[in-house]
């Protein structure tokens, strides 16, 4: 069975008032399967993923997230399609305070225009297999770091995207939580059908992923291993 590929970047460079941060970046992770970008800091692993999710604009290179080439959009067409295909897991949450977690899980699927019931209905089953049902009308300040990364993730797979995006998401947790959401993560490319990429510090979480790309001192140093 050939693998689909559910994110590819050819070639990237990015840059910032003349200096360059990536150059010559190529990856390419398939849906079922997973990628831990990992490498010393400052040497663009959080740029690389906010380019493959369209939120920074490439100086050149494309990036294909499905059939869709994000670097060719307008930005309102690039951020629609992040809507629907990428789902976004940060280091703190980034969940919405004064929205419970049910409503911050809900949301993004009420945003690409899924009818309110069947968002909410896709909510209450990511939260029920993510074991934190009972947290869904939870205040969401009151959340400890573990539930709370539990709820992002849910927040990220409600529009069932192709690929998942997770920027340090253990980076913030103890060693149990760590644990716990590293597991649940890299269990997400065969559960849910899509490609998971996380930037991680963590060598213990990388080793889980089923290729690792090390961004090394100099951006012309970089190395796939499987």
């Amino acid at each position: 069975m050939s693998e689909v590929l559910a994110v590819e970047a050819r070639r990237l460079r990015y840059e910032v008032a003349g200096r360059v941060i990536l150059d010559e970046v190529n990856l390419a992770v398939s849906k079922g399967t997973s990628t831990a970008i990992v490498g010393p800091s400052g040497t663009g692993k959080t740029t690389l993923l906010m380019c493959l999710a369209g939120i920074l604009e490439v100086a050149a290179g494309s990036i294909f997230v499905g059939k869709h080439e994000i670097t060719a959009m307008r930005p309102a067409a690039r951020a629609a399609a992040r809507l629907r295909e990428i789902g976004l897991i940060y280091q703190f949450g980034e969940l919405l305070p004064e929205l419970s977690p049910i409503d911050n899980i809900a949301l993004p699927a009420l945003l690409a225009g899924i009818r309110r019931k069947q968002a909410y209905d896709r909510s209450r089953f990511l939260l029920a297999e993510l074991k934190v049902e009972a947290l869904a009308e939870t205040p969401t300040a009151a959340l400890s770091g573990g539930e709370r990364q539990r709820v992002a993730v849910a927040r990220a797979l409600v529009t069932e995207p192709s690929l998942v995006l997770a920027d340090e998401p253990t980076g913030s947790l103890d060693s149990a939580a760590t644990e716990l959401v590293a597991n649940l993560l890299f269990e997400l490319p065969k559960n849910h059908s899509c490609a998971l990429v996380v930037v991680t510090h963590n060598n213990q979480v990388a080793v889980q992923a089923d290729h690792i790309l090390e961004i090394g001192a100099t951006q012309d140093e970089m190395a796939v291993n499987s």
